[in-house]
């Protein structure tokens, strides 16, 4: 049982079939943030998404039903995909050709637009090969129409846009932080992140899943996997809740 998982079945544990009185003052402060109108004998539904969309777990009340994404760990990932489908994406979204090759060549490393080359730079090696291209991918990227697209895909919606989340919530049952859709797109789009020096979109990092420059055939097909993380997903969530 992973530590993700294990985390999940403690939220289940704690609030299903529970009354809002019966919870502890961590998790009551969450319920009152994600509804609206909570008494002491209202009883809260909780359970797992067997699927592996962006929501985790739902919380149901009244009729009334929330999806939350579960965060936990440093430098979390959020989202994987093929680069290919991840590609598409870009080009339905009108993204210049020079931007994508640009990407391209960063994720794979090798001097190709596909992955064919046959010597592999590190990450190190790359952003210091490529970071007069990076400056450009990231001023290209940041701005708020892309920057609210890519987070509603990597962090809430997912490629198959079911169970979408409506909260973010990092830590466990006993001591967490959390935000809501609307009020991490907000941040995002005002923040800059001008610290981070690989591609990036807003606090959201791209990078291939596994470069596999040593060449072990077991993690080849990660390579054409990208992958996007947030880490500073506590500093912003923290600053988010105090702005409020």
């Amino acid at each position: 049982m992973t530590e993700g998982y294990k985390n999940e079945c403690d939220f289940v544990k704690y609030i299903n079939n529970k009354k809002y009185s019966d919870l502890n003052n961590n998790l009551k402060g969450f319920i009152k943030f994600i509804f609206n109108d909570v008494k002491d004998n209202t009883i809260l539904i909780c359970k797992r998404y067997k699927t592996r969309d962006k929501s985790d777990i739902f919380i149901k009340t009244n009729n009334v039903t929330k999806n939350i994404s579960i965060k936990s760990g440093m430098r979390v990932s959020v989202h994987a995909e093929p680069v290919s489908s991840f590609i598409d994406f870009l080009i339905k979204m009108n993204f210049r050709k020079s931007i994508i090759e640009n990407l391209l060549l960063y994720h794979y490393g090798d001097f190709t637009l596909d992955g064919t080359g046959k010597i592999r730079l590190s990450a190190f090696e790359l952003k210091d090969r490529y970071k007069d291209e990076i400056k450009i991918m990231n001023n290209y990227f940041n701005h708020k129409n892309i920057i609210k697209k890519i987070a509603l895909r990597c962090i809430f919606e997912g490629t198959s846009k079911k169970n979408q989340a409506d909260y973010i919530y990092y830590g466990s049952p006993k001591n967490g932080i959390y935000a809501s859709k609307e009020e991490i797109i907000d941040y995002f789009c005002s923040h800059k992140y001008k610290e981070i020096k690989s591609p990036h979109f807003s606090g959201l990092t791209y990078q291939n899943w596994n470069r596999n420059i040593v060449y072990n055939l077991k993690l080849e097909s990660h390579r054409y996997y990208c992958q996007f993380k947030w880490p500073t997903i506590i500093e912003d969530i923290k600053k988010i809740r105090s702005s409020q």
